[in-house]
C-alpha cells in the first residue's frame, strides 16, 4: 500500500501482475480492434501494397529531365507504358529485362535482371556500342575492339570506352562522318589521357569533342629523327682552366672517328669544376615515334 497524495483519504494500492496482464491485454485488442476496422474501411490496408513486376525496356529518353523509359509488363506485347522513372544509378538500354516495382498508379524501375554475359560486347542489354571508326585499326596491342557506352553514375551521365586503336599514322580516330552519336557528345572540349606504345613517351590524350569526333593528341606526329637548334654552350679545356664557347660542334664524322674545329681536347672534369652540358638560349625539339597503339581501356568522361 501506498501513502495517498493530498486531498485524497483513501490509500491507492499498487496493480497486481494480474492486474497489469489484464490492462496490457485490453490496450492490445483496442489496437487490433482499430486495426482491423481501417483493413475493413480500405477494402484491404490503410495503404497501396509495393508489388514487384516483370518488364522489357523498349526506348530510353536519354536527354529528358529526369531520364525515364518505356516499358511493356508482365509479357503484354500490346500495352506500352512511357514515362517510367529510373534510379539514379540505374543505365536503361532498350531490349533489357528488368525489375519493376508499384506502388498505386507509381512505377519505377529498381534494376536490370541479368540476361547477357558479364563479358558480352555488343549484345542487347549490354549497353557497349562497337565503334565506326575513321581512321586506324580495332585491337592496338591485342586489348580488343574499341567500345563505348553510356552509363548513369549517382545521377550524371558519363561515357566509358575499352578496347585498343591502331592509328596507323592518323590523329583522328573518329571524324564527323562517323561522329558518335548525339547522347554521347560532351557539354565541353573533354581531354582525358591514355596508355600508348612505351616509346619516346608514355601517354598521350583523347581529346572528345561536343560534335562527337574523337581525335588523339599530346604527342608530336612525325618521323623519329631527333632535331637540335640554336647555341649549344659546352665546355672545353684550356690552358687556365674551362671556358664555355658558344656554337655548333661535331664529336663524331660519317666514318665513326672524333673530329674537332681546333684541335685536341678533354672533356674530362675535376671534381669541384664548373661546367654545362646544356643547350644555350636556343629551342630543341625531340621528336616522338607514331604511336603503334593506345589503348581505351579505363578512358571515360562525364557529358
Amino acid at each position: 500500500m501506498t501513502t495517498p497524495p493530498p486531498g485524497l483519504s483513501t490509500p491507492l494500492l499498487t496493480p497486481t501482475d494480474a492486474e497489469k496482464k489484464a490492462l496490457l491485454d485490453a490496450r492490445n485488442e483496442e489496437e487490433i480492434r482499430l486495426l482491423v476496422a481501417q483493413m475493413q474501411k480500405a477494402g484491404a490496408l490503410g495503404f497501396d501494397p509495393s508489388t514487384h513486376v516483370k518488364g522489357v525496356i523498349t526506348a530510353v529518353s536519354y536527354a529528358s529531365s529526369p531520364p525515364t523509359v518505356s516499358l511493356q509488363i508482365s509479357g503484354d506485347t500490346t500495352t506500352t507504358i512511357t514515362g517510367v522513372r529510373i534510379m539514379n544509378n540505374f543505365t536503361p538500354v532498350t531490349g533489357q529485362t528488368v525489375d519493376i516495382r508499384k506502388q498505386g498508379a507509381d512505377i519505377v524501375i529498381t534494376g536490370h535482371t541479368a540476361d547477357v554475359s558479364g563479358t558480352a560486347r555488343g549484345q542487347v542489354g549490354s549497353g557497349w556500342i562497337k565503334a565506326t571508326l575513321t581512321n586506324g585499326s580495332h585491337n592496338g596491342n591485342s586489348n580488343g575492339d574499341v567500345y563505348y557506352r553510356l552509363k548513369l553514375d549517382d545521377g550524371s551521365w558519363k561515357v566509358q570506352w575499352q578496347g585498343g586503336w591502331a592509328p596507323e599514322g592518323s590523329s583522328i580516330m573518329i571524324d564527323s562522318g562517323q561522329a558518335l552519336p548525339e547522347r554521347f557528345w560532351p557539354k565541353a572540349l573533354r581531354s582525358v589521357p591514355a596508355a600508348r606504345q612505351v616509346s619516346t613517351a608514355t601517354s598521350v590524350v583523347f581529346d572528345f569533342h561536343t560534335d562527337g569526333r574523337v581525335v588523339l593528341t599530346g604527342h608530336t606526329y612525325s618521323t623519329s629523327a631527333s632535331t637540335v637548334s640554336g647555341d649549344v654552350s659546352f665546355v672545353s679545356i684550356g690552358g687556365s682552366g674551362f671556358t664555355s664557347v658558344n656554337g655548333s660542334h661535331t664529336h663524331i664524322d660519317g666514318g665513326g672517328f672524333a673530329t674537332t674545329t681546333s684541335g685536341g681536347h678533354d672533356h674530362s672534369v675535376n671534381i669541384g669544376a664548373s661546367h654545362d652540358h646544356g643547350f644555350y638560349g636556343g629551342a630543341h625539339t625531340h621528336t616522338a615515334f607514331w604511336p603503334a597503339w593506345v589503348s581505351l581501356n579505363g578512358v571515360e568522361y562525364f557529358l
